[in-house]
């Protein structure tokens, strides 16, 4: 598989990589919101915010660097929120596996994102590799079902940023990766 180098993982570009079809939160299959920073009532921002058929909410951290993923233990609010069943952490697979591992709860999900060139479609493809699956937040008082409010206004959320943010991925399938 040929691989992107770090320098040119950024957070965008992970976003865009974990909802391609197949791949971990395919927004065929899920509502997808990036960067869910007001309207929800949390207080943090999810790198994504992902909303399952059966109304179960995914957050993902997005990591490029070893030093974001560490520093991500620092933050007060834990990613914490009642409504979000699961948490993940996405990183590129130019970080190590053993090392993010070590440095994410372990109640965490682990998703490792590449990318190769396809033949057949003549530009990149993204591929999303579960390392470790989240464990939900099921312990009393830390997890209750999303009101249909809640949900409403994710998916009210998801349309503004669309209508704002069309621009935003465009050029990412028609990069050209050098073989080698």
């Amino acid at each position: 598989m040929n691989r992107v180098s770090m320098n040119e993982w950024c957070e965008s570009r992970m976003q865009y990589a974990l909802t391609r079809k197949n791949n971990l939160f395919d927004f065929g299959r899920y509502a997808v919101v990036p960067n869910v920073g007001y309207g929800l009532g949390l207080e943090h921002e999810p790198d994504l915010l992902c909303l399952s058929k059966n109304g179960v909410f995914h957050e993902v951290e997005i990591k490029v660097t070893m030093s974001d993923l560490k520093a991500d233990n620092k933050k007060w609010h834990k990613h914490y929120s009642k409504f979000i069943k699961h948490l993940w952490f996405a990183i590129p697979d130019t970080l190590s596996i053993e090392q993010s591992l070590e440095s994410i709860p372990d109640y965490a999900g682990l998703v490792v994102i590449s990318t190769y060139y396809s033949e057949t479609y003549y530009r990149q493809r993204y591929h999303t590799k579960v390392i470790r699956k989240p464990r939900p937040k099921l312990r009393k008082g830390l997890f209750t079902d999303p009101k249909q409010d809640t949900i409403i206004k994710f998916l009210r959320l998801g349309v503004l940023r669309m209508w704002t943010d069309t621009h935003r991925f465009k050029h990412f399938d028609r990069q050209v990766i050098l073989k080698g």
